[in-house]
């Protein structure tokens, strides 16, 4: 039987659901601001796969909830799609694995596609490569942008003052692996029509002729949104930072060196959404450059210091100033409780 989950916010509703066209569902405001479509393997669509697991945890204190799901594609060599998804106020992440059955191949993949629905949205999207956004306004239909340059981060923002933020996780090598394919291309689109926004990410698409590698795929995907009521949170510290990547062993450590010592608040300063490609930070020293970025981690981290720091009746917070990103703006005021969970049958 097909199941549905919702996860309840201060400003937000999460479903997740088993069966259907979109896997996720985000309302913000009590209107629905962005859905989470499903993976193509070659030509065949996740819409036709067999739900084999939906699993809901939810953390004691009351500021996290997962959500795992699993599903088998019963064509070709058949397909397996697992996701891990962790949503508190103001942010999710999660990650999409795929992997062939019975030795078979991954070969062209196609990710979740990104709808924000709607009208007179704006929209900024950051390509890798480029320093500056391209802008649309809502006045531009069609197809906004299309090209092999992967979306870095894609803000979406309504009329009513509410935003949404997508952006990579922190396996960037992987989302543009493509490009250091030989035989290999991707192709991402972003495309307004009567509904809404489409953000369409087309990762692996084999020239014919060219076989596919034996091996599975993970991505990780970040979310943020807030409304146009949301306030900046007034420092209560001064700002400490921590040099180098904060996805090398030595910033984490040091992080939690400190989290540990610290009674009452934190503020972490010194925070950028650059890129790094120091393959040493990902346990793959002797790789090559390995793209990555730093916000996965610094939702990580926000997450794991709060739990730390609320036992001494403090918070963890960011100064994101710097940032430039609306995940950035969430981190900077502390988190606040979920409501309540709802779970129904499709």
């Amino acid at each position: 039987m097909a199941k549905s989950y919702t996860i309840d916010g201060k400003n937000f509703a999460l479903t997740a659901k088993s069966a259907g066209k979109y896997i996720y569902s985000l309302a913000v405001d009590g209107v629905e601001r962005l859905a989470v479509g499903r993976v193509r393997c070659g030509k065949f669509t996740e819409l036709g796969a067999l739900g084999e697991k939906f699993r809901v945890h939810r953390e004691e204190a009351n500021f996290l909830c997962g959500i795992d799901t699993s599903c088998v594609l019963p064509f070709g060599c058949e397909y397996e799609i697992k996701r891990t998804l962790e949503c508190g106020d103001g942010a999710l992440d999660f990650s999409t694995d795929v992997a062939a059955l019975h030795f078979g191949r991954v070969g062209d993949l196609a990710l979740e596609e990104l709808f924000f629905p709607g009208d007179g949205t704006s929209a900024s999207l950051l390509l890798l490569g480029e320093s500056v956004p391209k802008k649309f306004s809502p006045a531009e239909q069609g197809e906004l942008y299309c090209g092999k340059q992967y979306p870095l981060c894609l803000r979406v923002d309504f009329f009513d003052g509410a935003s949404v933020e997508y952006q990579t996780g922190f396996d960037v090598w992987r989302h543009d692996a493509a490009s250091a394919m030989t035989g290999v291309s991707a192709e991402f689109s972003l495309v307004r029509d009567e509904k809404g926004l489409h953000l369409f990410r087309q990762v692996l698409r084999y020239d014919e002729g060219v076989e596919s590698e034996k091996r599975p795929w993970r991505f990780n995907t970040l979310i943020s949104w807030q409304t146009a009521s949301e306030k900046p949170f007034p420092p209560r510290v001064d700002a400490q930072t921590i040099d180098g990547c904060p996805l090398s062993g030595a910033w984490r450590r040091e992080l939690r060196r400190r989290i540990r010592r610290t009674q009452g608040d934190f503020l972490l300063g010194g925070i950028s959404a650059a890129l790094c490609d120091e393959p040493s930070h990902l346990e793959r020293a002797g790789r090559g450059a390995l793209l990555h970025s730093p916000m996965q981690e610094y939702l990580a981290s926000y997450r794991w210091a709060n739990r730390e720091l609320r036992k001494s009746g403090g918070v963890f917070t960011l100064d994101a100033r710097e940032n430039h990103t609306l995940l950035g703006e969430v981190l900077s005021r502390p988190p606040r409780e979920l409501l309540q969970e709802r779970e129904a049958s499709l």
